[in-house]
């Protein structure tokens, strides 16, 4: 929810409500988005958000995320991209896990 209300904030999602249930749909029935060493990064594209964007968190306490390592999670990221911009939501992704695959990029954020 935290992660939503960033995004609200900068006007990059129009529908926080509608965006928040697309990324838990997303969490429940599509697989998790932990992808290990304590990093997850939820994503959804859906027609609450105007434009491409990122919000971060980090946590003092790591939560279970279904992660492939079973490592709690403490470092979220979450994807906005609008409806029909799928390629671009995936070269973010792309990107976005790239950049966390740096581990001095990774401890700097913790």
């Amino acid at each position: 929810g935290i992660l939503v209300e960033l995004q609200e904030e900068t006007g990059a999602i129009t529908n926080g409500t509608a965006y928040y249930n697309a990324v838990c749909q997303r969490e429940n029935f599509g697989g998790t988005t932990a992808i290990g060493d304590g990093i997850a990064l939820p994503h959804a594209c859906n027609a609450g958000v105007s434009a491409p964007s990122i919000s971060a968190l980090t946590l003092r306490h790591g939560v279970d995320w279904g992660a492939p390592d079973a490592r709690a999670v403490d470092l979220l990221f979450m994807i906005a991209v609008p409806p029909g911009n799928e390629s671009l939501h995936l070269q973010i992704l792309a990107r976005l896990v790239n950049l966390l695959s740096r581990n001095s990029l990774v401890d700097a954020l913790r």
